[in-house]
């Protein structure tokens, strides 16, 4: 399965697949609590196409499309990793006198700036609050944010109309049905193109 998993790695980052070539995804199946991906894989007109399977025994979080992807990534270090493996904290506010739109604002700047495209404000934002209605009072509960989105709101709220208190900090976890359990230390992400998968047990076989 090792040796599987680095010889893909080695095709999706060859000089071969870079120029020419690329993947897509051709199936998704749940099997329980896992994800398996069936995955075309070309490079060029000249050479066979072969298709992989990824496997994520425990998928947390995952955004799949059928298109067409020229870059692939499989590891641990990847900002879509952030919510799952850095501690967590939750903003609370007083004396808010900015907009909803201005704090909306605010928290998708810091989003972004620490998370990219791969997680939008909505996964860490107070529903309750209403922002994204354009709901906001003079105090109440932003959200629970990652620590690098925490510090990047702090720094954005510094000279702003508003006192910040943040609270809890915790690390991140899930509900299994029973109890509340950490994400796992050895998560990690696949990024094919604009598509993302993050949890644990990742396996990769060749057909």
């Amino acid at each position: 399965m090792t040796d599987d998993r680095a010889r893909f790695l080695q095709l999706v980052t060859g000089d071969e697949f870079e120029h020419s070539g690329g993947m897509v995804l051709a199936e998704a199946a749940w099997e329980e609590f896992a994800l398996r991906l069936k995955l075309r894989v070309e490079l060029g007109d000249h050479e066979p196409t072969q298709i992989w399977t990824v496997r994520v025994d425990h998928s947390y979080h995952e955004r799949l499309k059928s298109e067409w992807s020229e870059s692939v990534y499989l590891g641990r270090e990847h900002p879509s990793l952030i919510p799952y493996t850095r501690p967590e904290s939750d903003i609370y506010f007083t004396g808010n006198a900015l907009s909803a739109r201005e704090l909306l604002g605010i928290a998708s700047l810091a989003c972004a700036s620490e998370l990219g495209e791969w997680h939008v404000p909505l996964d860490f934002l107070n529903e309750g609050l209403g922002l994204a209605a354009g709901r906001c009072g003079a105090h109440g509960l932003l959200g629970r944010f990652p620590n690098p989105v925490v510090s990047r709101i702090l720094k954005e709220l510094a000279d702003s109309p508003i006192t910040p208190v943040v609270l809890n900090e915790r690390a991140p976890s899930f509900w299994d049905g029973a109890a509340w359990v950490n994400y796992s230390e050895t998560a990690e992400a696949f990024i094919f193109g604009r598509c993302f998968v993050v949890g644990e047990g990742v396996r990769v076989e060749a057909a």
